[in-house]
Parts: C-alpha cells; sequence; structure tokens
C-alpha cells in the first residue's frame, strides 16, 4: 500500500525531519534527533518533563528498547523487573530504582510476566541547560559518554531515599498541574455554554455575574496549575543534580590506565581509547539499524536488509543486537512493531486493519495474533482500555 508521508515536527536546528503516515493522529507527534534519539511524550506540551505511575504489563512485560538524551528516574514501587542499560542487566524489586544516564540505551522487561508497578520520570537537562553558558556544560560534563551509564538507588542509603521520595513528589506534582489544566478547559467550555443557554432580556443580569464569577474562578485556577507547574521545575531541577552528582566518570575516561603512571599506563590508556573508538563505531552500526527498522517499519524487513543498513555482515548484525539490545533482530523487530501499534491503538483513530499494515504485518489477523501472544489481550480490547483512562502511552 503506497503511503502519504508529511513532516510532523521540527524543535531545534540540531533535529532531524521525521517521517509519518498523514492519518496519523497529530496527539503524540514523534521527534527523533540527528543522534537517533527519541523525544518522550511530556504531559505538558511544550515542556520537557514528563513522569507516570505506570505498570510493565502495559507494555507485554517487555518495553521496546529505546533511547532519548533526557534523563530518566525510575522507583519500582511494587513487584520485580529486570532493566537492561547500555549491555548490562539489573533486577529491581520493590523500594529500589535506578537513574539512567542520557542517551544510553535501555528497557524494563520480565522473562516469566511477573508484575511490576513503578514510577517514572524523564526529564531533558536541556531545558536548565538552556539556561546559561555554564549550566549547559554542568549538564554536558556529567551525561557524557565517559560518565557512569546508570546509578542504582536502595532505600537502605539516605541519598538514595531522597531520589527515590523526589521521584513520587515529582510525579504528584506533574499529575496535579495536568489535571488542573485539563479543568480549567473543561471550565472555560462549561462557562461558554453557560452563556449560550441565556435566553431573553431579563437574564442578561444574570448571565453578566455568573461569567465574572466563572472568570474568576478559572484565573484561580490557571494560577494554581502555573505554581503546580513551577513546583515540577523546581523538583525536576533537583532531582537532576541529585543524579547527575552521581555518575562518576569511567576509570578510562582521562586515558590514565585507571590511575597507572608511567609507560605502562599511557599504554593502558592508548589501549583504552582504541577500545572507545570501536565501542564508538559497533554503536553507530547499531543506532544507524534501528533508525532503519524504524523507518521502514511498514515494509518487509530481513536481515540482509538490516545489515546493510549498519554497513555489517549478518553475523555481525546478529552480535551487534545481542549487545545493545540484548535480543535477537528478528525480536527486536516485532517489540518495535508491538510498541508501534500499541501507540497507534491509543492515539489515533486508524482502524485495526490500518494499524497492522502501517506496523508491517502481512494481515490484521496475525496482527492481532502477535498482540495478544505479547499483550495477553486483543488490539481491539486494548484500545478499549485506554480509552477508558489509561491514557499517556509511552514506548
Amino acid at each position: 500500500m503506497e503511503i502519504e508521508w508529511r513532516i510532523i515536527k521540527i524543535v531545534s536546528n540540531d533535529d532531524v525531519l521525521v517521517n509519518a503516515p498523514s492519518n496519523v493522529s497529530p496527539k503524540n507527534p514523534l521527534t527523533v534527533f540527528s543522534d537517533r534519539s527519541e523525544r518522550p511524550h511530556y504531559n505538558v506540551p511544550g515542556l520537557a518533563l514528563y513522569a507516570r505511575r505506570d505498570r510493565l504489563s502495559r507494555y507485554g512485560y517487555h518495553m521496546a528498547c529505546h533511547w532519548h538524551r533526557d534523563l530518566e528516574f525510575i522507583h519500582v514501587v511494587g513487584g520485580r523487573t529486570s532493566v537492561f542499560v547500555n549491555g548490562e542487566v539489573r533486577v529491581l524489586g520493590a523500594g529500589e530504582g535506578i537513574v539512567i544516564n542520557s542517551r544510553r540505551l535501555h528497557y524494563l522487561f520480565s522473562d516469566d510476566g511477573e508484575e511490576a508497578q513503578f514510577v517514572s520520570a524523564v526529564i531533558d537537562p536541556a531545558l536548565f541547560g538552556a539556561m546559561h553558558p555554564q549550566l549547559e556544560r554542568a549538564m554536558r560534563e556529567h551525561d557524557g559518554d565517559d560518565r557512569a551509564d546508570f546509578v542504582l538507588l536502595t532505600a537502605d542509603d539516605e541519598e538514595d531515599r531522597r531520589l527515590l521520595f523526589g521521584i513520587d513528589e515529582f510525579e504528584a506534582t506533574l499529575a496535579g498541574a495536568r489535571r488542573g489544566a485539563g479543568a480549567n478547559a473543561g471550565t472555560n467550555a462549561g462557562g461558554a455554554g453557560g452563556v449560550g443557554d441565556a435566553g431573553g432580556a431579563d437574564d442578561v443580569g444574570g448571565v453578566d455575574d455568573a461569567s465574572g464569577a466563572a472568570g474568576a474562578t478559572d484565573a484561580s485556577g490557571d494560577a494554581e496549575a502555573s505554581l503546580d507547574l513551577l513546583r515540577a521545575v523546581s523538583q525536576a531541577a533537583r532531582l537532576c543534580l541529585l543524579g547527575l552528582e552521581r555518575m562518576e566518570k569511567r576509570p578510562e575516561a582521562d586515558g590514565s590506565g585507571a590511575g597507572s603512571g608511567g609507560a605502562d599506563g599511557a599504554t593502558i590508556g592508548q589501549a583504552a581509547a582504541v577500545d572507545a573508538e570501536v565501542r564508538g563505531r559497533s554503536r553507530e552500526s547499531f543506532l544507524n539499524m534501528v533508525a532503519f527498522v524504524r523507518e521502514h517499519v511498514a515494509g518487509r524487513l530481513s536481515l540482509d536488509a538490516i545489515a546493510r543498513a549498519g554497513a555489517v555482515g549478518r553475523s555481525e548484525c546478529c552480535e551487534l543486537f545481542r549487545t545493545h539490545a540484548g535480543r535477537t533482530p528478528n525480536d527486536y523487530v516485532t517489540d518495535y512493531r508491538i510498541a508501534r501499534g500499541r501507540r497507534l491503538l491509543g492515539d489515533s483513530a486508524m482502524s485495526i486493519g490500518e494499524i497492522a499494515r502501517e506496523c508491517g504485518f502481512a494481515s490484521p489477523s496475525y496482527f492481532s495474533y502477535v498482540f495478544r501472544r505479547r499483550m495477553g489481550c486483543t488490539p481491539r480490547d486494548y484500545r478499549a482500555r485506554e480509552r477508558a483512562g489509561d491514557d499517556g502511552a509511552r514506548e
């Protein structure tokens, strides 16, 4: 099927334009930056902050592997989940958490289908870096590739508890700000309806009074919602500070061989630099293959085509996916197609058949079969559940 493509969104001079089908709702446009990272679907449009209380089952117990320039903070409040970050896997239980540094490949999963409830906060450090060059430099110094990929958090440590509680407070504040914005929109709509319902000259005074009272209420509500947003920004800055100051420098980053001196230390440092260059090239190949998958998800994706996108052979392609995504290319493609299907089911008015084609499935029945096997429900049931009020799905 021929699909008409259009440009959706551009955010800054560093961004690249992303194609998307013209029949997809613009409710949550996808933005991909030039470094292949993705922009999350923030709670309040235009403000680079995201927070949500979530559960692993919403993602079929296996999130799609993704990355973004935002810092991510996760607090597990119930159950257990495994977390993959740049090739390393850790298990988090209730009361534990993790801070994931900027531009790190990551996802949550449970191989045995165990449920986990967690609070997730996503904050773009550029929100604060744009305020002053020194702030931007501080962010870059601590979220670069020479810093730790993640920091684990436990309830036994006082500093960790501050971060864990901070994640919860940030989510509650941002949720309140979003509810306030929605309530104010509803109040404004209701006020307009009241004026329209008024009839006759005798009612004019009453309408004016009601309109004035509604205006005062709206102003008060707007002010409170604005304060909630200000609180959220303040809490986000605190989380960034507490998280970034824990991101230690890698031992090999200074080229000294983890503190070794003399010629031996220099040799070790040079070897580390070569290893870092090789890792960088392999990561670039992997990201090019991931970008190819996402750009061609609606079509047929063969292993040969994916490998060519990364300028590698079939075996190296499989090895790179195992290293950087913890799964085979085929599993990654399936995971991404299901994740895209979830998003379209929640955010668009497309039919099940249209979504199946858009996600690269040969037929609606096969899409439903794979979706149900992964998610435990049919696409139709998933859409009904999302529209019943469980909105804000993310990848």
